[in-house]
């Protein structure tokens, strides 16, 4: 793996657990989480249901 892609790589993970930090520590966890979720959940359940068809 080159220096650039690692660096990169942990820029991101670096800047996910910021935001997860600013989320707890301003107890908007829990209404950030499930607006995450939601569209997840749909994409999974469509791609689901267009298998099955």
């Amino acid at each position: 793996m080159s220096d650039e892609r690692f660096d990169a790589g942990r820029s991101a993970g670096a800047e996910a657990v910021l935001k997860i930090r600013s989320l707890l520590a301003y107890s908007d966890f829990d209404r950030s989480w499930t607006c995450q979720l939601a569209p997840e959940h749909q994409r999974n359940h469509q791609a689901h249901s267009q298998l099955a068809a």
